[in-house]
């Protein structure tokens, strides 16, 4: 039986692309410097799948996450921005953010004073005021934890593609190189159940569902996780 976490994903994913469009309006015309930092962290949690990060994290353990992302943890690549820093557990994470308009917002918050991305001049961005953004703008009840549920299960159905149909393991190895994190964790938490049993099934996805505006990917895994 799915967890709540997961028979919550297709609802997320409905809102998806409302959130997805504010997020455009508020990087491109935002109201302060607040709304602008709040804008590229969760569409970083969105199109990256980083975890949210906490200060406390960072000093006892160098564990780095989007809100305390450092201006030293970003490279420019001619095709976008590589972002390059530890993780849990002290692994080294290597994403590519390839959304344009993210990765631009990035490097124009490194012009700012300090090492922090995500410190303003009214305070630093903490994981519970994205939290609070996140839940205003899809409802209450979605936190920056579903963009890595959504993510991984997006990516275990992009894993299905492949020819011949993966196994379980290469599933959740595909799941867990787009997480940065183990292929046991990403199949416990962070891919939904009947993209599992696909997988099992030796089932290639075909069908397509939700709103026309989610990626082909995201409408295969939709489909999936919502029959």
């Amino acid at each position: 039986m799915a967890t709540a976490k997961f028979e919550d994903l297709p609802e997320f994913a409905r809102r998806l692309p409302r959130l997805r469009a504010a997020l455009r309006r508020q990087l491109r015309s935002p109201a302060d410097d607040r709304e602008f930092a709040l804008a590229v962290i969760v569409g970083l949690l969105d199109c990256a799948g980083l975890r949210i990060g906490h200060r406390r994290h960072r000093q006892r353990t160098g564990a780095v996450g989007a809100t305390t992302l450092q201006s030293r943890h970003l490279r420019k690549k001619p095709d976008g921005l590589l972002l390059t820093f530890p993780g849990k557990s002290g692994q080294k994470q290597t994403v590519n953010v390839e959304d344009p308009e993210i990765a631009a917002a990035l490097i124009d918050l490194t012009r700012m004073p300090g090492p922090d991305l995500f410190v303003l001049e009214e305070g630093r961005i903490t994981a519970s005021m994205v939290n609070q953004f996140i839940a205003e703008l899809m409802g209450a009840g979605f936190t920056s934890k579903d963009f890595r549920t959504w993510g991984g299960s997006v990516a275990a159905t992009r894993a299905l593609l492949a020819a011949p149909p993966p196994s379980i393991p290469e599933v959740a190895r595909a799941a867990a190189d787009w997480l940065g994190n183990t292929p046991a964790v990403a199949r416990s938490a962070y891919i939904h159940p009947a993209i599992l049993e696909a997988a099992a099934r030796n089932i290639t996805p075909t069908a397509k569902g939700g709103p026309v505006r989610l990626r082909a990917d995201e409408r295969l895994c939709y489909a999936l996780i919502s029959g």
